[in-house]
């Protein structure tokens, strides 16, 4: 019951990263440390633009679009990524998961309604010209949003010590870690040179998209999407699993998957046979309907070719060892 599988995901490419390099395959990095930070960020990023539309009207499709985004969970990569990149990274141990982090419904609730609030007072601020005022409100907004985080999620490390046993059994120490420091030092990753690529033939091929209503980081990564043939994506994803890096990929898991053995396969399910319909469309026209979406992240770990045809890709998910093979599935 939470919407932080983008974080998930984008938090084991780094791990298993950081296993590979210091021969720590058991290692693990908070969640809960960058959800929290990601809370913030996105009220911040709230306020700034229902400050910046206080000149359109409440039914104006804008600032809709913006009060559909207060509190809300769902991410994309680059978000993630824009996180890291200004906050670091946790061990799991400097900041431990909990029943809110596990079950983020209740506090995008709680949020979404505290921040759609703060919204009709800040547009009766800014049309009414007092700009001081405006600022100072939206200051105390968000120190209440951190302070409501705060209480449901607990208050991130600004420090911590680094400590772990590596696959020999031999004990790690480094002390005083901040998570940027951390982040800096374990790690060589530089996201600017990563590009999300994605399959929409109901768009045009080639060209770069962006959706600036989920940016939830000001001054971070744009969301951005370059359209490719599925072929070239496959080619990507084999050839970034060939140099040892895991994949970060959207999907629509809902469709076609067997939760308790974790297989993933379009005809999973013969419902046409079943009831004698026929009911196929085309990527193109399942994502223009509405039937095909990105409603879930995960992460590829490995794939199995046969003479470089694909037979099945290897996904680690987010939804406990309870499902698919300890909580890895076969697509």
């Amino acid at each position: 019951q939470s919407g932080r599988c983008w974080l998930f995901a984008t938090l084991n490419t780094l791990r298993h990263d950081f296993g590979k390099k210091y021969k720590a395959k058991n290692f693990t990095l908070s969640q809960a440390y960058n959800f929290f930070w990601d809370k913030i960020e996105r009220a911040n990023i709230f306020y700034d633009a229902i400050i910046d539309s206080a000149d359109k009207p409440l039914d104006d499709r804008t600032v809709k679009a913006y009060m559909n985004f207060a509190g809300s969970d769902g991410g994309q990569w680059a978000m993630a990524a824009s996180l890291v990149k200004k906050y670091g990274v946790v061990p799991t141990n400097a900041m431990p998961e909990s029943f809110n982090t596990n079950h983020t419904a209740g506090l995008a609730d709680a949020l979404a309604r505290k921040e759609r609030k703060d919204a009709l007072v800040l547009r009766k601020l800014v049309q009414a010209g007092k700009t001081e005022e405006v600022e100072k409100k939206r200051k105390e907004f968000l120190s209440e949003i951190y302070r409501m985080t705060a209480i449901a999620v607990g208050e991130p490390p600004k420090t911590f010590d680094l400590e772990y046993r590596d696959d020999d059994k031999k004990l790690h120490l480094d002390k005083n870690l901040t998570p940027v420091e951390f982040f800096n030092k374990y790690w060589d990753v530089n996201f600017d040179d990563y590009v999300c690529l994605t399959n929409a033939p109901d768009h045009e091929y080639g060209k770069l998209y962006s959706l600036p209503f989920e940016d939830n980081v000001n001054g971070g990564l744009p969301i951005t999407f370059l359209i490719v043939p599925i072929d070239y994506l496959k080619e990507a994803a084999i050839k970034q699993l060939k140099d040892g890096e895991s994949v970060w990929f959207g999907n629509d898991v809902l469709k076609e998957m067997d939760r308790k053995t974790g297989y993933l396969d379009t005809e999973l399910y013969k419902t046409d046979e079943l009831f004698d319909v026929d009911t196929y469309m085309t990527k193109a026209e399942r994502l223009a309907t509405g039937e095909g979406e990105v409603s879930h992240a995960m992460t590829l770990v490995g794939v199995d070719l046969d003479k470089g045809e694909i037979r099945k890709w290897k996904v680690e998910n987010s939804w406990s060892e309870k499902s698919g093979r300890k909580g890895y599935f076969t697509m």
